[in-house]
């Protein structure tokens, strides 16, 4: 039923590649959530005042900053929609990533503001009013947020949206909190408990962890976190597919914003090849890359000796030191200079960012088992990639 109505409502919807589309998809999601809310809002602030339950009127006014949340989604992919400019080269995806820090910021000031508020309320706790309107009202919220998730999670996951998959994730705490508030209405009535301001105490905690991860959220693709794998292995076997790729390393990814990524790779080809006919087949792949993954990429080419015996047999010993001193290391761009007195071996080595080997101490261990293996004098030229996943 949800995907019908997304389908009513925007047209073309199944083509959420299309940056239109997806922006389209988007407004929509924050339109259908801001109006749910408000109406949640609304309803709630009634039940809220007309019980005296400060629990109650905290979880309206939850509903409120979730209203001000869809509505700042809204204009985010206003923005963000907006096409590159000379001051913006790379386009203005990333407002979504800074309008989710301004929700995060709105919705941890209400949250402060009803946890000070319930602690008053537990120490001057007051009597709640009942009727069954109430009982319907708030029934009535869980539903709708049950489907709010349902709808959030569809065109979250269809858009690849952060911003709509935690509002999707926010609604099933707000099941929860109104569960909660529900059940300390009718407590508070037939029990002549009060756990009112209690209650309230939980719903503002909850309020402020949403706030919390809703930073987390915006924070971590601002500050640069670790590209989608997915993604990356999705390159990797896209460009091994080519024959004339004999090895793929230092991919890296850059987030513009939600479904705005540009890359980067380095591929090693045989130096005894065509120059002119690699490079070709190196342009073809760049285009077929931005047209299957919508992920424009520039990628440089490492030529290495594939057809020499020695540099083959040397290449294999110190891929298989490196994999005994951790199988996450790999090594690339290996090649062999000859000299009268010494041989000189220039390579890559692919280190996890936390390992805790020092590089000194990787270069010793390959140092001693090389001139354990062979008589000839090797000196290793190593560059440490600590950098990159």
């Amino acid at each position: 039923m949800i995907n019908q109505l997304v389908r009513f409502f925007v047209k073309n919807s199944d083509n959420d590649k299309d940056p239109v589309i997806r922006g389209r998809l988007g407004k929509f999601a924050s339109i259908v959530g801001m109006f749910v809310n408000l109406l949640l809002f609304a309803g709630k602030l009634f039940v809220g005042l007309l019980s005296n339950s400060i629990a109650i009127v905290s979880d309206s006014i939850n509903n409120l900053s979730d209203a001000a949340t869809c509505f700042i989604n809204l204009f985010g992919f206003f923005l963000s929609g907006k096409p590159a400019d000379k001051d913006h080269p790379f386009g203005h995806g990333r407002v979504e990533y800074i309008t989710g820090l301004i929700m995060a910021f709105l919705i941890l000031v209400i949250g402060f503001e009803f946890f000070r508020t319930s602690i008053d309320r537990i120490i001057h706790p007051s009597n709640l009013h009942y009727s069954t309107v109430m009982l319907y009202i708030l029934l009535g919220s869980i539903l709708f947020k049950a489907w709010l998730f349902f709808f959030y999670r569809h065109i979250g996951k269809k858009i690849k949206s952060q911003s709509i998959m935690t509002a999707s994730i926010d609604s099933v705490s707000d099941i929860a909190i109104t569960l909660v508030t529900l059940i300390s209405l009718l407590v508070s009535v037939f029990f002549d408990l009060k756990i009112d301001g209690y209650i309230g105490l939980g719903v503002s905690v909850f309020v402020l962890y949403a706030g919390y991860r809703v930073a987390m959220d915006a924070l971590s693709p601002l500050l640069g976190r670790e590209p989608d794998p997915a993604i990356i292995l999705s390159l990797k076997e896209l460009l091994k597919k080519d024959p004339h790729v004999l090895g793929v390393h230092d991919v890296i990814v850059h987030d513009y914003g939600p479904g705005r990524m540009i890359a980067s790779a380095h591929v090693e080809v045989s130096s005894s090849g065509n120059f002119m006919e690699i490079h070709d087949a190196v342009d073809l792949l760049e285009k077929q890359i931005a047209e299957t993954l919508r992920i424009p990429i520039t990628i440089h080419m490492d030529p290495i000796e594939d057809n020499d015996a020695l540099t083959k047999e040397i290449k294999q010993k110190v891929t298989e030191i490196v994999s005994e001193i951790s199988e996450q290391m790999s090594i690339h761009d290996f090649r062999i200079v000859t000299g009268k007195t010494h041989t000189n071996l220039i390579f890559d080595i692919a280190v996890p960012c936390e390992f805790a080997m020092s590089n000194d101490v990787i270069k010793k261990r390959l140092e001693d088992v090389l001139s354990s293996c062979y008589e000839t004098r090797y000196y290793l030229a190593i560059q440490f990639d600590r950098s990159f996943l």
